[in-house]
This record gives structure tokens, sequence and C-alpha cells, in this order.
């Protein structure tokens, strides 16, 4: 899977979003960053974030892998 995603549209604020998003290894730590937002703004990141892995999977071409990630990440 390529490391690089192409977001389109999106504002200044939301880019700063995904770039802190996109920086995170550690699920904790997102949870952590999205439970320090005031409401708002944390379900901008939220929305954000469906972003990132719907562009994550749209580059991806090997379907399995898209399952694996997709069972990881629903866990």
């Amino acid at each position: 899977m390529s490391n690089e995603i192409q977001l389109f549209g999106l504002t200044e604020r939301q880019r700063v979003l995904a770039d802190i998003i996109w920086g995170m290894d550690r699920q904790e730590d997102l949870d952590s960053f999205f439970a320090s937002l005031p409401k708002f703004l944390r379900r901008e990141a939220e929305a954000v974030q469906a972003a990132i892995i719907a562009a994550m999977f749209d580059s991806v071409e090997d379907t399995d892998l898209a399952k694996s990630v997709l069972d990881r990440i629903s866990k």
C-alpha cells in the first residue's frame, strides 16, 4: 500500500487535521487527540479521518489487503 493519498477540497484547518491524523501511529494516540478536541472540531476531525480511510481504500488494488485492513480497524 502506498504511503501517499490525495484528498481534495479540504479547508486549511482540515488539512492541518489530516496531517496530524496521518502522523499518528497508534489508535490510543488518535483516540486521545479526538478526546482533546471541542465537540464541533472532533466531528470535523472524524470526518477527515473517514476521508483518509476512504482515500486509502480507493488506492488499494488488492481486495484481500483492503479486507484485512478493514478487519483490523473494525475490532
